[in-house]
């Protein structure tokens, strides 16, 4: 016990925790300083500096003991006391006005500024605890006040008076000093009552062993387990259902009452054991450590609050049995020799979690690469252990952030502290969202949701008047457009007047189609009667902090493309009755018109100043941006033939788990429809589907293969269509890919993003077919517009195409449309963000550096990357980007971390996901406090009776 004295626990206890202080507030500071008023930032700096002097007294005092070789000073325990005490109560009290209530969780990084700044300081309480405790055993009056104490001990007592209780009684009301009282006397009752228990567990372990060995059995054995029972019924302190914390508890309980033994191998081998579960002790040491001081609290309120302090009392217990193993084996074995079967003995639960949880990041990593970032020229099929893999979701699932403020070590739906390591190690501190998850879950181990089918899988189409019924509608509008000669394109604002006319807060929505050949290049909002204009940043990030702002209805705007030319555009919020100004610039090569809903607005004519008659003469011949990006404008493309490519039939057949008792007839299907429409084995190509895709030879015994292949997991259409239209491309084949799906269930195949880089890759790639045992061909839209029966007799025929340059020399398919076509000279298209262009070649560039993503997934993260940069560069919003108006410079700090976060990492992660504000260790702290009062009030009205 009197280690406790070596200046090293000054430093670990003290030092080390309230440093951690300084680097989380630090950050908050950094995020919420320019919401914080005078008084706000007057009392940060108070706090601050006050726990600033106390850290570098301590810290200084502790290195300089420790140089010099000494123990600290027995009266040192009376200082951290008076130090820390005052300042957690004076913190507790202004903890509204340091982070002030108008500031939303999400800005904290799910940590509670209070909860953990309590969290910090209680070692320093434990180490002020066992020093006092030290000093004053035995105890002797004399030791505590004398000639030589008494002045050293009166100074911090005046100021703590003074400050605590004389100066606050001046300015308040009488009722109020009696709840300041209060207040100061539970915490010095708290201190005492602690101080109490601690000496006398001391004392016993000490002078009275034979009582101590009789009453460490049901504490350290019933104890944990009570403990964890009740917890559970409603994971009060987090979720430690496992039945492995129950196995360790009974674990750590039985080694710590058997009895010492004087067998030095017997001896060696329970220090062993103990040194490998007091981690396990340690760690609910740690986790209680904040709740310490409210077991008085627990105690009188519900008889209960002895469980707090059942993780203290088995601390105790643990270090002084390895303490006394320790010294037995000391004389038989060297100190280096235990030291460091001691240091591998607590890493062993450790490392076992790091085992663990690298598993669960290897089977996720394994499956979100192959869903997410497969390389589509890769032909290898994917082994999953598809038990590992669900054992893995469903852990992942229980302890995945989830974006609610929960203290700092605790939740009430997650492992403290394990949990927190696990997003870490797993998840890189973000996310993996419900929509993943359950692709995860549809793709390799066949669960069906309701959510996934295909008709559902795509949901960006624009919503006709009648569905589109909206609370705030386009009240005014007006457009100032500009031809700007030197981009040789029209720059076109339009101002909105939004007025919600209901009686009820409201967020304005809606969906319109950009137009040919235009992009959106600024946006602004009034807020509080103050026009800002928006920024650009990653369309993840920007639609994350909008989904949190609109929790707390501030003042946000956005801007999102939700596929190749449909754009979502959201202001919230909207008082009864209130009209907001916004508007947006768009760029566009002639003059068009924007629709939404059903307003049509003009945007630029040839009378503006600047244009000339022929809109975009100056672009009438073929563009090359760079060696891989080439524009071919329309006027070029209304000179090449239209062609219709011949089609080659991929006949892909179900393999999945669901198809095990119909391989036979999906077989006699395909074998039907080859037969009833006479087709060239030349011209089909036939594969079997699960999660991978097996080719099979059309020409050959394929019905064979088919049936050797295992029915396994899920029906992962995505990756049948993306392999085949990549070779398809690859190998600029002039037939075109009719993918047919061979199944009777195609409500459970899984679409996983978007096909709208088609659009310039393969133009008349517009659907894929269906066709189940009942010869039903169906075509499926890839753009969501629904499903079309086609006569199974009938050929499939697809759109016109424009083979460019010319029918002798196809270099590639053009859409026959009126749009700039985009080439691409190489699939994998480098982006070079810092190339200067036009505004409006930047809009293409970013949307052929998209369409080259879709080509290599493989290349996700460092493509996204770029195209990121490009579009912030130059303002230019992409597929990836979002326009976004925000409140303040917090809310723009917060979306920038994210931003940084999320473009940082090479995994398909998410930011987040909507949460909702909570705060479980203060309500813990709130329910006991809260039935306390009740008992004290209850039985004062009895006694008053």
């Amino acid at each position: 016990m009197k280690n406790i004295l070596k200046p090293y626990w000054l430093l670990i206890g003290v030092s080390l925790p309230q440093l951690l202080i300084f680097i989380i507030m630090g950050r908050i500071f950094y995020i919420i300083n320019s919401q914080l008023t005078e008084e706000n930032l007057r009392l940060w700096a108070v706090f601050g500096g006050l726990l600033g002097l106390s850290y570098i007294s301590y810290t200084v005092y502790g290195v300089i003991r420790l140089i010099s070789r000494k123990e600290v000073h027995l009266k040192t325990g009376v200082s951290l006391f008076l130090t820390y005490i005052p300042y957690l109560y004076f913190f507790t009290v202004f903890n509204d006005k340091i982070i002030p209530s108008s500031i939303p969780d999400w800005m904290l990084f799910e940590i509670s500024p209070e909860m953990m700044v309590v969290t910090m300081i209680t070692p320093s309480m434990v180490v002020a605890m066992l020093i006092s405790v030290v000093w004053l055993t035995p105890f002797k009056f004399g030791i505590l006040f004398n000639k030589k104490t008494v002045p050293v001990l009166a100074i911090p007592a005046f100021w703590f008076l003074l400050v605590t209780a004389l100066l606050p009684l001046l300015h308040v009301p009488f009722t109020s000093v009696l709840d300041h009282l209060s207040t100061i006397s539970f915490v010095i009752g708290t201190v005492a009552f602690l101080f109490v228990i601690v000496k006398l567990i001391y004392h016993l372990l000490n002078k009275k062993p034979q009582i101590w060995q009789k009453a460490v059995i049901p504490i350290v054995t019933l104890g944990p387990l009570f403990g964890l029972s009740i917890n559970n019924q409603g994971n009060i302190f987090g979720n430690f259902s496992s039945v492995y914390f129950y196995l360790l508890a009974v674990f750590t309980g039985v080694l710590l009452v058997i009895p010492s033994s004087d067998n030095k191998y017997l001896r060696s081998l329970l220090f062993i054991l103990k040194s490998i579960t007091f981690t396990f002790t340690a760690y609910f040491f740690i986790i209680f450590l904040p709740y310490l001081p409210f077991s008085l609290i627990g105690l009188l309120a519900f008889g209960l609050g002895i469980l707090l302090l059942v993780p203290v009392a088995q601390a105790f217990v643990h270090v002084r049995s390895l303490w006394d193993d320790y010294k037995f084996l000391q004389q038989h074995y060297k100190k280096a020799a235990l030291l460091i079967v001691f240091i591998c003995g607590v890493s062993v639960i450790p490392a076992l979690i790091s085992i663990s949880f690298n598993s669960d990041k290897g089977h996720i990593d394994k499956a979100l690469n192959f869903i997410y970032q497969q390389n589509l020229s890769d032909k290898n099929e994917v082994k999953v252990n598809t038990n590992a893999l669900s054992r893995s979701l469903n852990f992942l699932r229980e302890n995945k952030s989830s974006g609610r403020r929960g203290g700092f070590f605790s939740s009430n739906y997650k492992i403290p502290l394990i949990s927190a390591y696990y997003n870490w190690l797993v998840l890189e501190n973000l996310t993996l969202s419900e929509q993943k998850i359950k692709a995860i879950k549809s793709i390799f181990l066949g669960v069906k949701y309701e959510n996934n089918t295909i008709n559902n899988t795509f949901n960006n189409t624009i919503e006709t008047s009648e569905e589109q019924v909206q609370p705030v509608r386009i009240d005014k509008h007006t457009v100032e457009t500009q031809f700007d000669s030197k981009n040789n394109c029209y720059r076109s604002w339009i101002h909105f007047d939004l007025k919600n006319s209901n009686d009820f807060n409201a967020e304005f929505r809606a969906r319109f189609e950009l137009p040919q050949d235009s992009f959106i290049t600024n946006y602004y909002l009034y807020v509080n009667n103050k026009k800002k204009f928006g920024m650009i940043a990653d369309k993840r990030a920007a639609n994350w902090i909008y989904d949190q702002i609109v929790t707390i209805r501030r003042d946000p705007g956005i801007l999102s493309y939700i596929s190749d030319s449909i754009i979502e555009f959201k202001v919230f919020p909207f008082n009864t009755n209130e009209t907001r100004k916004t508007g947006f610039e768009i760029i566009h090569k002639t003059p068009v018109t924007l629709k939404i809903g059903e307003l049509g607005i003009d945007l630029g004519n040839t009378n503006v100043e600047g244009s000339t008659k022929e809109v975009g003469l100056l672009d009438a011949s073929v563009k090359k941006i760079d060696d891989d990006v080439t524009l071919v404008p329309y006027e070029v493309k209304k000179a090449l033939l239209k062609v219709t490519r011949a089609p080659f039939y991929h006949f892909v057949i179900d393999r999945s788990e669901g198809s095990k008792d119909r391989g036979q007839e999906l077989v006699k299907c395909v074998e039907n429809y080859i037969e009833k429409n006479k087709l060239n084995h030349k011209d089909i190509g036939i594969s079997a589907l699960n999660y991978n895709l097996k080719k099979l030879t059309a020409g050959g015994a394929w019905q064979e293969q088919y049936y050797k292949l295992p029915a396994v997991g899920g029906l992962y259409l995505d990756h049948a269509l993306k392999s085949i239209h990549f070779e398809n491309y690859k190998d600029k084949s002039h037939k075109y890919p009719a993918v047919i799906i061979v199944t009777d269930d195609i409500d459970k195949a899984t679409l996983i993003g978007s096909y709208d880089s088609l659009k310039y890759l393969m133009p008349d790639v517009k659907c894929f077919y269906s066709l189940n045992t009942e010869g039903m061909l169906l075509s499926h839209s890839l753009d969501g517009k629904g499903t079309t029966e086609i006569p199974a007799t009938a050929s499939i025929s697809p759109d016109t195409v424009l083979p460019w340059p010319d029918v002798s020399d196809i270099k590639a398919y053009l859409s026959d449309d009126t749009s700039t076509s985009i080439v691409l000279g190489d699939s994998d298209y480098e982006l070079n963000s810092d190339k200067a262009m036009s505004s409006l070649d930047t809009g293409f560039v970013l949307k052929a550096a998209t369409a080259s993503m879709f080509l290599h997934p493989e290349k996700t993260s460092g493509k996204t990357l770029e195209i990121v940069k490009a579009s912030i560069k130059t303002g230019v919003m992409s597929p990836l980007t979002s326009y976004i108006v925000l409140e303040n410079e917090a809310q723009e700090k917060v979306l920038l971390e994210k931003q940084q976060k999320i473009l940082s990492t090479k995994k398909p992660l998410d930011v987040g996901e909507p949460s909702q504000m909570s705060e479980p260790s203060l309500m813990i702290i709130a329910l006991i406090t809260a039935a306390f009062v009740l008992v004290v009030r209850h039985r004062r009205r009895k006694m008053a009776v």
